[in-house]
């Protein structure tokens, strides 16, 4: 027993997923979902949904399963509110009710208000290697494809009425009630009440604005499902072996658990696999998202400064379950570390299984070993250089297309960091330096300074010798680095000196050390 503890591999939980996919679902084909409504713009705690699947999808393939990983566009829900960062909110309020594809796009630019948010996450995904099949529900509604699914919800009322008042703590649903919403033929929106149904095909509705209709949603599709039978409906409908939902499905008595009761009520079915995935901190943006304040980041806004590959690293290393946090802030740079070094220790064959594991989930295409300079020296280096003299530094490592391809992605990712930085943050070179309050000690160890950066020296011998003036002269290492940061910033700190003067020239640091005698 001993040794077959000792051989159980730790899987990671992608893998550990599809495992349990395989051994309770055994087949040759799997489906991987994931969906959401584009009420607004769509951001990366909701990417975590398409990439938990994504993941789960890759698992499962690599175990020689052919897989089917679909994302629903619900854009056939109906508009709720307005987020905050809409504009023409005074105008937007009368589509409230009107399905979001249905809605014009009040920026301008795409045919309907879901499109434009549809649009601006799929032309992102294909970069991180994502790539599902879509389903547009207003298409499949419209087109009546759900017609039969629909009958059967109505046939069985009775039982997804018992199901919701199980879980209602506040007033139970009545005999009344039909599991169906209603687009009015008239108004367009779903301010309507259904008056009778013929048990097959056939509704007779009222609307509140006092059009009355009869609609056969079998030929014509203005109808669809409330998202506690729509979401099972799915299930059935596209035959789903797993799908991940959010935190506020997953309590207890939410639409995961009334779902779950539902399809299996109405399907005789087991109820996909389920995984829960939790919330995103942003930090050094504002903390925690909110889609109705519009106060968001998207994919593409962490693709301005994470390489595909490590945006893909932080959700691969993280189980869905977890809280975590992606940096905007200086931690930016320990992520880009943690990174190099995983990618390092994978090429160089020196990872546990599990860490080997993240690595390959973390890549969007295929594995490549590729050169990589270190974003806390090009974070220093693209503040004081041009793309072509970075270019030049390192012309001896990049030995490839693909090295010059990383090398010029990354500049790029460091600049669009460096410009949303603080300016605090940022590292700015004086052109002429200020005037500040030297004593004797600390002009003699200037001149010092200056005599030594005459000669060649390395990065390390730099730091080495800045120290060893400040104890020759009797000065506190600290306080003489501060008045350097001053003479060079114009502010009491800064990057690793040693490095920074290797950067900008030994000649031209002298030179406005002089400046401050």
């Amino acid at each position: 027993m001993a040794e077959q503890k000792q051989e159980k591999k730790e899987f990671h939980w992608a893998d550990g997923v599809a495992e349990k996919l395989i051994k309770e679902r055994p087949k040759s084909s799997y489906v991987c979902a994931a969906r959401i409504t584009p009420s607004g713009t769509i951001h990366i705690g909701n990417f975590r949904e398409m990439i938990t699947s994504d993941l789960v999808a890759r698992a499962l393939k690599d175990r020689g399963k052919k897989v089917k990983f679909i994302y629903g566009w619900d854009d056939y829900d109906r508009l709720r509110k307005i987020p905050a960062n809409i504009p023409k909110q005074e105008e937007m309020q009368k589509y409230i009710g009107m399905p979001v594809s249905k809605v014009p796009d009040p920026f301008g630019c795409h045919k309907s208000y879901a499109e434009h948010f549809e649009k601006e996450v799929e032309q992102e995904l294909g970069k991180v290697g994502v790539e599902p099949e879509f389903i547009y529900q207003t298409k499949m509604y419209e087109s009546c494809r759900y017609a039969k699914e629909i009958r059967h919800v109505l046939q069985n009322r009775q039982i997804v009425i018992e199901i919701l008042n199980k879980y209602k703590t506040e007033e139970k649903i009545g005999e009344d009630y039909w599991p169906l919403i209603v687009y009015c033929e008239k108004c367009g929106r779903d301010s309507t009440k259904i008056l009778s149904y013929d048990n097959n095909f056939t509704i007779e509705y009222e609307c509140e604005c006092d059009y009355k209709g009869k609609v056969n949603f079998s030929k014509k599709g203005i109808v669809k499902l409330p998202w506690r039978i729509d979401w099972p409906m799915h299930w059935h409908y596209e035959q789903v072996d797993f799908e991940p939902g959010g935190k506020e499905h997953s309590t207890p008595g939410g639409s995961r658990t009334t779902g779950k009761e539902i399809f299996e009520a109405l399907y005789k079915q087991q109820a996909p696999i389920y995984l829960m995935y939790d919330y995103i901190i942003i930090k050094g943006k504002g903390g925690k998202m909110s889609g109705s304040l519009g106060n968001v980041i998207t994919l593409k806004e962490c693709l301005s400064i994470y390489e595909p590959q490590i945006l893909r690293y932080l959700f691969a290393a993280t189980r869905p379950n977890t809280e975590f946090s992606i940096a905007f802030d200086m931690d930016v740079i320990k992520i880009y570390s943690e990174y190099d070094i995983l990618e390092q220790r994978y090429f160089a064959n020196n990872l546990e299984e599990k860490e080997k594991r993240i690595y390959e989930l973390s890549q969007p295409y295929k594995i490549r070993q590729l050169f990589a300079i270190p974003f806390s020296q090009l974070s220093e280096l693209a503040q004081v250089k041009t793309n072509e003299d970075i270019m030049k530094i390192f012309k001896e490592q990049i030995k490839s297309r693909e090295d010059r391809e990383r090398t010029e992605s990354r500049i790029l990712l460091a600049r669009n960091w460096i410009a949303q930085m603080p300016d605090e943050i940022q590292i700015k070179l004086v052109d002429k330096v200020k005037k500040i309050k030297l004593n004797e000690k600390d002009k003699h160890a200037i001149n010092q300074l200056i005599k030594f950066l005459k000669d060649n020296h390395s990065e390390d011998e730099l730091q080495q010798g800045i120290y060893a003036i400040a104890k020759n002269n009797e000065i506190e290492p600290r306080a003489f680095f501060k008045i350097l940061y001053n003479i060079l910033l114009n502010k009491d700190y800064g990057p690793k000196l040693g490095d920074f003067i290797s950067i900008i020239g030994q000649e031209k640091i002298s030179k406005l050390l002089e400046q401050a005698l």
